[in-house]
């Protein structure tokens, strides 16, 4: 017993040490980004999901023994058991599938807000190096003027001129992907929480419905009180297998609903790079969808937040639909 304790805790302190170094590893990684938050953000979800398909595979090799061990022996109601949860680990090992691709998808979120902020930095560095352009020829052309030699004078301030432009257009580019950056921030933010809290609601929704039946499976095994065990008859099998159905179909029931609210509500395909037709809409100074925070755009992403679920659904609340193509539309 003292050795078990022993390995457990060794197991822990491992445990502790390699979430240290991994977190380590990525602060080195990401040193001179100087994203290391939403660097280590991404990591850490990328181990959720990790976390979430080992205890799925846990679960489905628990059972598949279990099932091999009942099989051996010579209770029925044992082995019938053992088979309805192997079918209920099915289903419930399919909703959490699905809820891992989901963390991938919210992961896949993150990485393109990190994406977002690392042009915003190449804006910021191109600003800094026309400024320290600019500057350098405007010492030169005190030099120049001071020293009143009139071809070199023309000649740095032509250069000092198209310094000067490019500093402008740099400044330009870089207050226009800022503004970008920030509303796509916003509305990648929305849309991923929306589509994670789905996902979770959506597995607590199995969730129940598989282990409910697990529960009908359970109850129909026989009472053994002081009877003898050879006069005892099992009669759950019909009962059981009718419980394991009516999960199933619950859940494909749910899955149906749920993939016709996706389909209807499908974005267009993603593209990384700022399109030319986006650009030319944040031209202006201002930034409407950053700006006005108060405006309704609420959208499920992934889900139609105001499509009817079935009955066995759980509650859903009404979320109000945009009308007009605004960057929620492009930036999915």
């Amino acid at each position: 017993m003292q050795r078990l304790f022993f390995f457990i805790k060794t197991l822990e302190k491992m445990e502790k040490a390699s979430k240290a170094f991994r977190r380590s590893s990525v602060r080195i990684r990401s040193a001179g980004s100087g994203h290391t938050d939403l660097q280590l953000v991404i990591s850490e979800i990328k181990e959720m999901r990790a976390a979430a398909r080992w205890f799925q595979s846990s679960q489905t090799s628990a059972l598949g023994d279990l099932l091999k061990w009942s099989l051996r022996g010579e209770n029925r109601a044992i082995q019938e058991t053992a088979a309805q949860l192997v079918e209920l680990n099915m289903i419930w090992s399919d909703a959490q599938k699905n809820f891992a691709d989901n963390l991938k998808d919210y992961k896949q979120q993150f990485e393109l807000m990190l994406e977002g902020e690392n042009q915003v930095d190449n804006c910021k560095q191109k600003l800094s190096l026309a400024e320290a352009k600019e500057a350098k020829l405007r010492k030169e052309y005190k030099k120049a003027f001071k020293r009143e030699q009139s071809s070199e004078i023309q000649e740095v301030e032509t250069q000092l001129k198209q310094a000067t432009h490019a500093s402008e257009l740099a400044q330009e580019e870089m207050s226009e992907c800022s503004k970008e950056n920030e509303a796509v921030k916003l509305i990648r933010m929305k849309q991923s929480l929306i589509k994670i809290s789905e996902s979770y609601l959506e597995l607590a929704h199995k969730c129940i419905h598989v282990f409910e039946a697990q529960k009908e499976v359970a109850l129909a095994l026989p009472d053994v009180h002081d009877a003898n065990v050879e006069n005892i008859k099992y009669t759950g099998a019909v009962s059981g297998r009718k419980a394991v159905l009516e999960a199933k179909d619950k859940v494909e029931r749910y899955r149906r609903n749920s993939v016709s609210s996706e389909a209807a509500s499908q974005p267009p395909p993603y593209n990384p790079h700022y399109s030319h037709a986006v650009n030319a809409h944040r031209r202006s100074n201002t930034c409407p969808e950053f700006m006005n925070p108060h405006d309704d755009r609420s959208s499920g992403w992934g889900w139609n937040a105001s499509q009817q679920m079935s009955e066995d659904s759980p509650p859903n609340q009404s979320m109000n639909g945009f009308s007009r193509p605004t960057l929620n539309d492009r930036y999915r």
